[in-house]
This record gives structure tokens, C-alpha cells and sequence, in this order.
């Protein structure tokens, strides 16, 4: 029904845009999205090391963080690398 958990009832989301001053949620939303946006766009990992164990993991494979890209098969980053060596799901495409 749209997600590996059915259908989802409850979502906790702000449905406008707010100045992340609002809402402590939107500041580590953004917090997050900086440094995902700097591991990936300058190579600077430092503020992402600190949450990349935070995704969300199953079978050794992390959900949540997808790299995009041509060179999938050559990438060392975590989520590149755990779609390589993690346990394959239905929703893998073909190793």
C-alpha cells in the first residue's frame, strides 16, 4: 500500500513553510539535510559522520539515504556501499 509497513496513519510534519527558528524539528531537519548536502556536494564529512549511524537500517542495507549517480558500483559511501553489501530486498534492483 505505498511503504514495507502498509499504509501510514500518522505523520508528524509542519504542512507550510516555517523559518526553522519555529520549530525545533525544522532545525534538525535542516541540520540533517546540511550535512548530507556536504558529505555528498564538497566531500566534507564531519557533521555527517556524527549522524550516519542515525539512519534508518535493515539487513544491513540503510534506508533514507539513497546517492544518485552513474558510478554506483565504484561509490564508498555508506549508502552506495550498503546497497552492495548488504542483504538484497525485493524492492533491490539486480546486483
Amino acid at each position: 500500500m505505498g511503504t514495507q509497513w502498509g499504509v501510514l496513519r500518522n505523520l508528524a510534519d509542519t504542512p507550510l513553510f516555517v523559518d526553522s527558528r519555529a520549530s525545533r524539528l525544522v532545525q534538525i531537519a535542516d541540520h540533517v539535510a546540511y550535512s548530507v548536502f556536504r558529505r555528498y556536494n564538497t566531500g566534507d564529512a564531519q557533521y555527517f559522520d556524527i549522524i550516519a549511524s542515525r539512519f534508518d537500517e535493515a539487513d544491513g542495507v540503510i534506508h533514507g539515504l539513497v546517492h544518485k549517480h552513474s558510478e554506483r558500483y565504484s561509490c564508498t559511501c555508506p549508502a552506495c556501499l550498503s546497497r552492495r553489501l548488504g542483504r538484497p530486498t525485493p524492492s533491490d534492483p539486480v546486483r
